[in-house]
């Protein structure tokens, strides 16, 4: 019988050499979570330095509020695409609305990642796949 209960908790982190030169770089950061945070950080600059907008890569690296924790969970997203297509979503709304916390961006990413892993992989823990799924623009602050 196989165990049905919903997974609480992030999904486990297996990439240790990752958090390794992550740790060589940011000397600072003393936590496991702080280094996690930094590789996922990275991960979503890069993904979004890859689109070749410069307003977007503008957007969340060279303001006077780098928005370090949005850019987390961005970068916690199972694929590049998906990353590109939720900075665009944060950027966008950015623009039409006004400064938004990055509190409420937080919850509306969490909220489609676990959407997007329950409808793909049938529980909550997020496993990388490297299919092309899009979140489309259905997700807001709430």
């Amino acid at each position: 019988m196989t165990d049905t209960r919903r997974k609480r908790g992030r999904p486990p982190f297996e990439q240790q050499t990752m958090l390794d030169v992550v740790k060589l770089h940011y000397i600072d950061i003393h936590s496991r979570r702080g280094l996690q945070n930094k590789v996922y950080e990275n991960l979503a600059i890069f993904a979004i330095g890859e689109t070749n907008d410069t307003e977007l890569m503008d957007f969340f690296c060279k303001t006077e509020k780098t928005r370090h924790i949005v850019l987390a969970e961005i970068g916690r997203l199972p694929n590049y695409s998906l990353m590109q297509e939720m900075a665009r979503q944060v950027y966008e709304s950015y623009k039409a609305a006004g400064d938004l916390s990055a509190k409420d961006w937080v919850k509306v990413i969490r909220r489609a990642r676990k959407e997007w892993a329950k409808s793909n992989l049938g529980n909550g823990f997020l496993k990388y796949k490297q299919d092309d799924v899009s979140y489309g623009s259905r997700y807001s602050v709430r």
